[in-house]
């Protein structure tokens, strides 16, 4: 990936944010923004988890927020959790670890 600043045009201002960490609101394959309210979410075995009504991009972890019948569930948007993210559907796909919904 690359990615262009518009901070300034002088190599100084540039080397300035050297050993910065940078995150993005991009969906590594896609391009597509994060703008996921409002989608669907299922477990691999076919049980809806609830609808996402948000999405927590603080530091290198984003966490789905799903609201559920019983509340709101956290749930890191991890490739190791999330397998699928079907734009035409509107529905994401989990292969959540043993347990994870019983934290929230």
């Amino acid at each position: 990936m690359v990615a262009k600043f518009n901070i300034s045009n002088t190599i100084d201002d540039a080397l300035r944010l050297v050993g910065y960490d940078v995150y993005s609101t991009q969906l590594r394959d896609t391009g597509s923004p994060l703008d996921l309210d409002g989608y669907s979410v299922f477990d691999k075995a076919g049980d809806c988890w609830g609808t996402v009504i948000g999405l927590s991009l603080s530091g290198p972890l984003r966490i789905l927020e799903v609201q559920s019948e019983d509340g709101v569930i956290m749930v890191p948007f991890e490739d190791a959790i999330v397998v699928e993210v079907d734009e035409k559907e509107r529905k994401i796909l989990l292969d959540p670890p043993e347990g994870l919904r019983d934290l929230n």
